[in-house]
């Protein structure tokens, strides 16, 4: 798709995002980042600040952060006072740069990126990265956002549930861009053999994850399947919550929270499953990367589609109700006493690499953005 913007071709792009923590959105943002690099597209990364654990930002891409100034230091400003520096040193980049596309990654970063593009003559191209019925900030930012996200160019939706939520108006100048899959660090096939006897998960530790589902079914499982161990791969806020419940509950030798990890795949890859037990979703990346990995996957059929555009239910994983813990225990049970039926959904999910393919997936990016 083409005749989005106002300049006539896509030369030098800016893509501002929160910060490159840990999250999902942070993670398309590189992909999509190197891509574009190496597709000729000179691209920078702008972020609002810093998170105390990032992900790696590319040698061969320039990051600036809003809430520091050219030699890196942290602005002391706090409220409306940082908000209006970060607006002020966005559109100074930008110009310097000679950025000609924008894409903000997320709605509430549009509070002072939209600002912050105006007056540059920029195309500006919003994705919406999570599920925008379940806002979980602040209401004023959310009001904000959505108003000031009217002026940009284009809309870039996870699934189409979401972009119907949107409504007409956002929908005409919108396209569905599933995440993609980078398969380069993964092994190249499925895993041989007779698998592990623990069930893994891998998300931030909070509560739109609703980690304390999983571990109460655990808990039952336990009753069952005392041999099995469940691993929660993750950080974030909950993470003392959720060890204090695992204590009182006294399954301490059997639940792990071992935090984040650079081998994520080597870790989860001999899993007997893995489980994803989220409130909300936009496109969940551990999903559809434990799926390329091949393994058995069960996970919420959460708002706003996510889970249930990767998942053809019982075909190529199993997907249960938003906080149902009666269908997530019968569900684990059954993959645990049916190993061929296991076997064989796993397998159909592996397919998953083909469906979203890096590259297939990051040139339709480019082609609407262009």
């Amino acid at each position: 798709m083409n005749g989005l913007g106002r300049c006539l071709e896509m030369k030098k792009l800016a893509i501002i995002c929160g910060s490159l923590g840990k999250g999902g959105a942070e993670r398309i943002t590189l992909y999509l980042a190197s891509y574009m690099q190496n597709r000729g597209v000179k691209t920078v990364i702008i972020t609002g600040g810093r998170h105390l654990i990032e992900y790696k930002c590319p040698q061969d891409i320039e990051r600036y952060v809003l809430n520091e100034n050219e030699e890196k230091l942290k602005i002391k400003r706090k409220g409306i006072a940082l908000l209006f520096y970060q607006i002020y040193r966005l559109r100074k980049l930008l110009i310097e740069q000679d950025i000609d596309t924008v894409l903000i990654m997320d709605v509430p970063v549009c509070v002072y990126a939209i600002p912050g593009c105006q007056k540059t003559k920029v195309k500006v191209i919003v994705s919406e990265r999570n599920a925008p019925s379940h806002f979980s900030g602040k209401k004023i930012i959310k009001f904000i956002s959505r108003i000031l996200m009217r002026s940009a160019d284009g809309f870039v939706f996870q699934t189409k549930e979401v972009q119907k939520y949107y409504g007409p108006f956002f929908q005409k100048k919108s396209i569905v861009i599933p995440n993609p899959v980078l398969t380069e660090n993964m092994p190249k096939t499925q895993y041989k053999g007779k698998r592990k006897k623990k069930i893994v998960s891998v998300a931030r530790l909070n509560k739109q994850k609703n980690q304390k589902m999983l571990i109460d079914v655990f808990t039952l499982i336990l009753e069952e399947y005392p041999e099995y161990e469940l691993y929660i791969w993750g950080e974030g806020t909950e993470r003392e919550n959720l060890e204090c419940y695992i204590r009182e509950l006294g399954i301490e030798k059997s639940v792990f929270l071992p935090g984040v990890t650079e081998n994520i795949f080597e870790e989860i890859y001999d899993a007997s499953l893995f489980v994803l037990t989220s409130d909300f979703e936009g496109m969940p990346n551990a999903l559809i990367e434990a799926m390329a990995l091949g393994l058995p996957c069960i996970s919420t059929d959460c708002p706003c589609g996510g889970p249930g555009e990767l998942i053809e239910n019982s075909r190529n994983g199993i997907l249960v109700s938003v906080n149902d813990k009666e269908a997530l225990f019968k569900s684990i049970c059954f993959l645990l006493q049916n190993e061929e039926f296991a076997i064989k959904i796993g397998n159909e999910a592996f397919k998953i690499r083909e469906k979203l393919n890096y590259k297939v997936i990051c040139e339709k990016w480019y082609e609407f953005m262009k």
